[in-house]
């Protein structure tokens, strides 16, 4: 009915979980068939962005043009992120704090008496990257450093590099 009459249409389209690929897909198929699509509405099912989402001015297409201006505009997002990425990191540095004491509830310690267990020697391991244990340290204060994995064990020599983003990916939701 909408054909003949060349009327303009509106899309309704889903934001859930693959609903904005769908919604997509479907204006282009309109677009294809010679439909005037003037508006798409997104349903709310009253979901979260799981990441905030932030919209910068577009840049000056001439290079010569001074950048300042635009970092003006854009001072207010910059500092947001800014802003989050310190609270992120302050948040993930407190994990690492938490983790020796989290340890012997949470892991199974092979030879060990949990409760024999210094807390203070517990390594708290982040990620791995090739035969390398990236680890927090404290002395004077925080930080990452890099330890060689000399006994081989099974996290960097028994799963290849798609099954080491999964073990990581893992072990993060258990902290």
């Amino acid at each position: 009915m909408e054909g003949p009459f060349r009327l303009p249409a509106i899309l309704v389209g889903d934001g859930r979980l693959c609903g904005i690929s769908g919604t997509s897909s479907a204006y282009e198929i309109f677009k294809l068939r010679g439909y005037d699509v003037v508006a798409i509405v997104i349903e709310d099912h009253g979901l979260v962005n799981e990441l905030p989402v932030l919209v910068l001015p577009p840049v000056p297409q001439d290079p010569s043009d001074n950048l300042m201006e635009w970092f003006d505009k854009s001072e207010a997002v910059f500092s947001f992120l800014k802003d989050l990425m310190l609270l992120v990191h302050s948040e993930r540095i407190q994990r690492f704090h938490d983790m020796p004491n989290r340890a012997g509830d949470i892991f199974w310690w092979p030879f060990t008496q949990h409760k024999l267990v210094p807390k203070e020697i517990v390594t708290v391991i982040d990620s791995l990257c090739g035969e390398n244990f990236s680890v927090h340290k404290v002395c004077d204060k925080d930080f990452i450093t890099q330890q060689f994995d000399a006994c081989a064990s099974w996290w960097t020599q028994g799963p290849d590099a798609t099954l080491q983003g999964g073990f990581s990916l893992s072990l993060q939701e258990i902290s």
